[in-house]
């Protein structure tokens, strides 16, 4: 993506932790050896003791950034991000995400349609020795552009590899700090909340898999399933609010993923399958009815 003076713009790397110092300073490290040379890394430092903040300031690089901040949660700490940074992309990723080197340039890359503003890559989960250990992947086939929500078949795109034009961003006000990791909706919801509003206000979105996130935050057994459900609480808590909104894009989205899970829980319980989706439906439901509850903001669209 270019300046309106034909320089290459600056993208700004935003990495949130909290009490994860080895992890941080792990993914700086990947983020580092991207062959890219205009970009910023701030890592947004969540926690409790000095230690990640002494790893992120030994890292002889002029580009790296230690950035405290006394909020809570990664949705909190992406804003403060945002609000610390000039760039004109915001690249974001996770403390357990290792980024290829092609993460930047990608991006970059795509943002030079100025009619793209929000791109997602591809997350894969990393090596480990546990088959049953899980994590959040998301593996799109090819480059895609649209103007309306995936269907509920398809994967949309998560935090853990995504990158959004700042203007954008800061005319929708930033991630709603009421949902993802470490917020009051603790599970996620928070990138396909983002997705709604920015297709809401009419911006096309890209998801590409020619530049991978692989994904270290393992989950097994009960810790596993916990998480499964509370994506879906978190889900139907986001759906819900865009159905108090009237957001035109993702208001039939509670009906539509009801209709798809409800289906799928009777195919698989037929067939007995396992997980046979009746899991993931209650969690939509839980948190559809947990929201109904929750003031919303109607000017920026977010939980108050």
């Amino acid at each position: 993506m270019t300046t309106p003076g034909g320089l290459r713009a600056t993208v700004s790397v935003v990495v949130p932790t909290r009490n994860r110092p080895d992890q941080a300073a792990a993914c700086v490290e990947s983020i580092l050896l991207c062959d890219d040379a205009d970009f910023t890394i701030s890592v947004v430092d969540q926690s409790d003791d000095t230690t990640t903040r002494d790893l992120i300031e030994a890292i002889d690089d002029p580009r790296v950034r230690h950035v405290p901040t006394d909020t809570t949660g990664a949705s909190a700490a992406r804003n403060v991000g945002m609000e610390a940074t000039d760039g004109a992309v915001i690249a974001y990723t996770d403390d357990d995400c290792r980024v290829d080197p092609h993460w930047i340039r990608v991006f970059r890359d795509l943002f030079e349609d100025p009619s793209t503003a929000m791109v997602f890559g591809a997350v894969v989960k990393g090596d480990t020795t546990d088959p049953s250990a899980s994590a959040a992947e998301f593996e799109p086939r090819g480059t895609v552009t649209y103007q309306s929500l995936p269907p509920v078949s398809e994967p949309w795109g998560i935090s853990a590899s995504v990158a959004i034009r700042r203007s954008v961003l800061e005319v929708l006000g930033g991630f709603d700090t009421r949902l993802g990791p470490g917020a009051p909706i603790n599970t996620g919801g928070e990138d396909s909340d983002l997705l709604i509003r920015v297709v809401a206000a009419g911006h096309r979105v890209a998801a590409t898999d020619t530049s991978t996130v692989t994904h270290l935050g393992f989950r097994t057994g009960d810790e596993a399933s916990s998480l499964y459900r509370g994506y879906a609480f978190a889900l139907g808590a986001v759906f819900m609010k865009h159905l108090r909104l009237g957001t035109r894009p993702g208001r039939e989205q509670l009906h539509r993923w009801l209709i798809h899970f409800a289906r799928e829980t009777v195919v698989n319980t037929v067939r007995r399958r396992h997980p046979s989706g009746a899991g993931f439906m209650l969690g939509l439901v839980k948190g559809a009815v947990h929201a109904i509850r929750i003031p919303i903001d109607p000017r920026s669209g977010h939980f108050a």
